[in-house]
């Protein structure tokens, strides 16, 4: 009987933006079938010399070569035990028959499922999301160990107990456990709206999750906002980086990733009639990368000069701050995202320094510059609506989620209504003057320790 071989190659033709699919060859009785590993990547990237044993078929020159090996593993093992099955199963099979037997049985596997989306995810780009769900299916792999695959029906109630039950005694946050069921429920829902199941059958419906530690999240006063401003830095990074996370705060909020791929010709001048004198404002105008919406916010005053000055003596095309380099506007998406987190994770390490200059002592990251305006936005205004509109939040529940990590200074004001409430000029009168002369009877005091009220 003939062997069935198996080869991991490139799609002849490419898509637009010039990936090519990574494809899985099924060889049997000379004849040939394909099947896709939803894994894109360019040519020059794809080693076509690899193999199962190293499974090294992605260079490591690919920011992603780990996940994407890993995707492309997933589907050579899946036909390898698909072979298997059918040559016990079957007397006489032929080539379309592996394929069909592949591609069927991916839907009743329920980690092969989940490898899918992994893979559509970064097809379309969503490498952040990928990488989280990947990070979740490899902690699920090690719990399910040794066995390589889990179908659909195997997935109970009882065993999402246990997995719990495994994470924590890994050691494991409750945070960090309950971001993993999170995952595993997303993909149960997932799984069962693809295949059109009764929602009484996802084993996670009504499952209570890990309580989550509430984290006050760090935000300036300010007051330390303005220490940070006047603060006397040298002309270096530190001035850079200090520029920036106050540009970060006078631009709505705008989250750091946009603000240093800004560029010179995105700050645009206007001329407005104000009091019937015409006047020149600044705007500047950008897509937003996280959600790809497009923005429009007016310079304030502030720190117009300061983004006039780092605009001057540069070409249109040019970043306005001096963290990207020319060549770097030439890098593919994969690795701009990869700079730009190095970026941020350096500046906010800068920005610490800078407010301990300052005399600020917080955690600091370049993301608490937006943390900072979204609370005194919402400070002044109490217009969630608002808040959601600057920020350029899809919905206003996202707002709403975000703005609940802050401080309690909005709710504080509840307080104020307690003014309207008159307490009577007559010393016997007052609350504070009973209990003064009941206190013997008052089970709330105690008498061996008197207390003084001032009143001041």
């Amino acid at each position: 009987m003939s062997n069935v071989t198996l080869k991991i190659i490139l799609n002849s033709k490419p898509r637009e933006d010039g990936e090519f699919l990574v494809m899985l060859r099924i060889t049997y009785c000379r004849k040939h079938a394909y099947a896709g590993t939803d894994v894109y990547v360019r040519e020059k990237l794809f080693n076509d010399k690899g193999s199962a044993d190293k499974f090294n078929w992605i260079r490591t020159g690919h920011p992603q070569s780990g996940l994407l090996n890993s995707l492309i593993r997933a589907r050579f093992e899946k036909a390898q035990r698909v072979i298997r099955e059918i040559r016990e199963s079957e007397a006489y099979f032929s080539v379309k028959d592996i394929k069909n037997r592949l591609e069927n049985n991916a839907g009743d596997s329920f980690i092969q499922f989940i490898q899918k989306r992994i893979g559509e995810y970064v097809a379309n780009k969503k490498l952040g999301t990928a990488d989280c769900h990947q990070i979740a299916l490899n902690k699920l792999l090690v719990f399910i160990a040794p066995k390589d695959d889990l179908l659909f029906g195997e997935v109970t109630t009882e065993l999402v107990d246990g997995y719990k039950a495994f994470m924590f005694n890994d050691g494991l946050k409750a945070s960090t456990v309950r971001e993993y069921l999170l995952k595993l429920r997303t993909n149960l829902i997932k799984y069962i709206s693809a295949k059109k199941l009764p929602e009484n059958k996802n084993p996670m419906l009504g499952y209570e999750l890990p309580k989550e530690a509430t984290v006050q999240v760090e935000r300036l006063t300010t007051y330390e906002l303005e220490r940070i401003m006047e603060v006397q830095l040298p002309r270096n990074q530190e001035e850079h980086f200090r520029n920036a996370y106050i540009a970060e705060y006078f631009l709505h909020g705008m989250r750091s990733g946009d603000l240093i791929q800004m560029r010179v010709n995105q700050l645009q001048r206007d001329h407005v009639m104000l009091e019937g004198k015409v006047s020149v404002q600044y705007r500047i105008v950008y897509a937003m990368d996280k959600t790809d919406k497009p923005k429009s916010v007016l310079v304030p005053a502030q720190i117009q000069p300061m983004l006039l000055a780092y605009a001057d003596g540069k070409n249109p095309d040019d970043f306005l701050f001096p963290f990207l380099r020319t060549q770097d506007a030439s890098l593919s998406e994969v690795e701009l995202r990869k700079r730009l987190k190095g970026i941020v994770s350096y500046g906010s390490k800068v920005i610490r320094r800078v407010a301990k200059k300052a005399g600020v002592e917080k955690y600091l990251k370049l993301h608490t510059s937006r943390h900072s305006f979204a609370n005194h936005l919402y400070e002044v205004t109490g217009d969630i609506r608002l808040v959601q509109m600057s920020l350029g939040h899809s919905t206003v529940s996202t707002t709403e989620r975000y703005m609940s990590r802050f401080s309690q200074s909005v709710v504080d004001r509840a307080n104020t209504i307690y003014g309207r409430i008159r307490v009577a000029d007559g010393p016997a009168e007052t609350i504070l003057k009973h209990f003064s002369e009941k206190d013997e009877k008052n089970p709330f005091v105690d008498n061996s320790e008197k207390v003084s009220i001032v009143a001041v």
